[in-house]
């Protein structure tokens, strides 16, 4: 069937105007019970953005705040209680890695002056000091070699023990690490105060509350699909889910602390229970594309194909080209450039409004 352009607008646009604000809304969508209007809405969970605590907001993170407002904003306009979460990665063995970081590099006067930039120099100098172990450790396990004495000793035991203290509790571990997190927390605020974004909370990894965890791994192993192997505990997803592309994960390393696939297991079955979803989207990289198929999988594994079924990755291309290592950084990188392509005629002052105003119409 062909319209004519004439015709077309003549037949859509009354149509729209009738309807307003209504207009590309159906308000059974929105509910559990659509034969019950007055019952109650659907719920999503729209998780983006994430970053990692004090690491480069890359493009990917930059994409994922962007598209992950625009998925949570249609949502809402459809009607659905949306929940925007920012889960942030600030747990694990990166975070260990930066506390060995700032054990050596770390400066009190430095962490005052300008918190988050002096954090991403630690990071990257730790990084940079650490190659030589992970090489050597790789270079193990390509040779078919025990890793164990080489991730028994320099910056991998450190890592190690600053995960296992806080994992415990330490009080003075916990102590550090809250600083980490709450300084990335402020300066990403004032980024996605410029964007015009929001959350309704920032959660991450270290939400996680323990009891869950060991929940999620005794019905792991009661289906038979959590399995000691040299020390760790792996799900093979060849073995019991036939997908051979997604190969085998640790859950638990052999130094006894939690991976990220089973912290995100146990995150699922956590806002499962807390929020009563009837729909999760993670808005996140391709980069991630196997970890989301496996974790899927795993929901699955663990008994809860029900669960399963309500979780979708948007998935989008790597973003290159975006220079900088804070959401600002971006920002301002971005209002330079449109800078330099505005008329000269124009004021500096009107092409600032220009930037912040193109930023918030993107998201609506």
């Amino acid at each position: 069937m062909f319209f004519s352009p004439n015709i077309l607008p003549r037949l859509l646009f009354p149509y729209i105007s009738d309807r307003k604000s209504e207009y590309g809304h159906d308000i059974s969508h929105r509910l559990r019970d659509p034969n019950t209007p007055n019952k109650e809405k659907k719920r999503v969970i729209v998780e983006f953005s994430s970053p990692n605590v004090a690491r480069d907001f890359d493009g990917n993170h930059f994409r994922s705040t962007l598209l992950g407002a625009f998925v949570a904003n249609l949502y809402e306009a459809m009607g659905w209680e949306v929940i925007r979460l920012n889960y942030l990665g600030d747990w694990g063995k990166q975070i260990g890695v930066l506390a060995a970081g700032f054990q050596t590099f770390g400066s009190e006067e430095k962490l005052e002056a300008d918190g988050i930039r002096h954090l991403l120099d630690v990071s990257a100098k730790i990084e940079e000091r650490f190659k030589p172990e992970q090489e050597a450790r790789d270079k193990a396990k390509h040779g078919n070699q025990s890793t164990a004495g080489i991730e028994g000793k320099g910056i991998f035991a450190e890592r190690d023990a600053f995960v296992k203290k806080l994992e415990e509790n330490d009080p003075e571990a916990l102590a550090l690490w809250k600083r980490f997190r709450d300084i990335t927390i402020d300066n990403l605020g004032l980024g996605y105060k410029r964007l015009g974004v929001n959350f309704d909370e920032f959660s991450g990894e270290s939400r996680i509350q323990q009891d869950i965890i060991t929940e999620v791994e005794n019905m792991l192993k009661e289906n038979g699909v959590l399995e000691e192997s040299e020390g760790s505990w792996i799900i093979d997803f060849v073995k019991h889910a036939g997908k051979k592309g997604l190969g085998t994960q640790i859950a638990r390393g052999r130094d006894g602390s939690t991976r990220y696939l089973l912290r995100d297991i146990a995150a699922v079955l956590d806002r499962s229970r807390k929020f009563s979803f009837d729909k999760m989207i993670y808005v996140v990289s391709s980069r991630q594309d196997n970890h989301f198929q496996q974790l899927f999988t795993a929901v699955g594994l663990l008994g809860r194909p029900d669960l399963k079924d309500k979780l979708q990755h948007i998935s989008f291309g790597p973003v290159h080209g975006l220079e900088g290592s804070l959401l600002n950084d971006i920002l301002d990188q971005s209002a330079a450039r449109i800078h330099e392509s505005q008329l000269e005629e124009q004021s500096a002052k009107d092409i600032e409004n220009h930037v912040e105003a193109l930023s918030r119409i993107t998201l609506r």
